[in-house]
């Protein structure tokens, strides 16, 4: 758990940049980096797991490594090249204004999300408490359901 917890800065950077990748109207660019850092995973997952006998940590590893890879690959898109858009850091000032229309957008997306979090964790323990693990099992996989339709 501890080296997925490290690693998430580079899930999030890879995921979150690659939008604009995206937005930029580069798809195949912003799929090739996700792609690279996936076949990357499925290379060095099973290497670490039975090859180097690492077990859950070399999977956690493989992952953390892919997510790096990726999100380097974005990384160097923005910073590489000519691009439409450049990442500057004068860019990445916090301005107020800019900021207090952001959390005004959001805030009600964000409230919903709390909202069902909330629900989702008392509904999780209620169902533990009363109905034990094959209840979780149910839930999980009904939800599972509904999340695709």
């Amino acid at each position: 758990m501890t080296i997925i917890l490290y690693s998430t800065i580079f899930q999030l950077l890879g995921l979150g940049m690659n939008n604009f990748i995206r937005a930029e109207g580069q798809p195949a660019k912003a799929m090739a980096t996700q792609l690279i850092g996936a076949a990357l995973n499925i290379v060095l997952a099973p290497v670490f797991i039975y090859g180097l006998h690492w077990g859950i940590k070399g999977a956690a590893l493989a992952t953390a490594i892919s997510q790096f890879v990726s999100a380097a690959c974005v990384m160097f898109y923005f910073f590489g090249g000519k691009r439409p858009f450049k990442v500057r850091l004068a860019s990445l000032t916090p301005r107020l204004a800019i900021i207090s229309r952001t959390v005004a957008i959001g805030a009600s997306s964000f409230t919903m999300l709390v909202a069902s979090s909330l629900f989702n964790f008392i509904m999780n323990v209620s169902l533990s408490k009363y109905g034990g693990d094959i209840a979780l099992a149910s839930m999980g996989a009904a939800y599972s359901i509904f999340c695709l339709s």
